[in-house]
């Protein structure tokens, strides 16, 4: 599993979209990753998390996902 981010570090984890909980370490920054490299995205949901598909390298990601086919799971507010 891979976890890519807006920036290279850390993001925070959130449960019931304010109480913060773990810090997950980031393996990649979303620029730098690209479609071929993935069978699947797992897209969370809730509120407050819209890190990924907020950026417009996420939104790039997220495209470049559907337009070749691959699965995207997304929860809740995700889509």
């Amino acid at each position: 599993m891979t976890v890519p981010s807006p920036e290279a570090g850390r993001t925070q984890g959130v449960r019931n979209d304010l109480d913060k909980t773990v810090r997950v370490e980031v393996d990649r920054a979303i620029r730098d990753v690209g479609a071929e490299e993935f069978d699947v995205v797992h897209l969370p949901g809730g509120t407050v998390n819209a890190s990924l598909r907020a950026v417009p390298e996420g939104r790039t990601f997220l495209r470049a996902m559907q337009d070749a086919g691959k699965p995207l799971a997304a929860g809740c507010h995700a889509p």
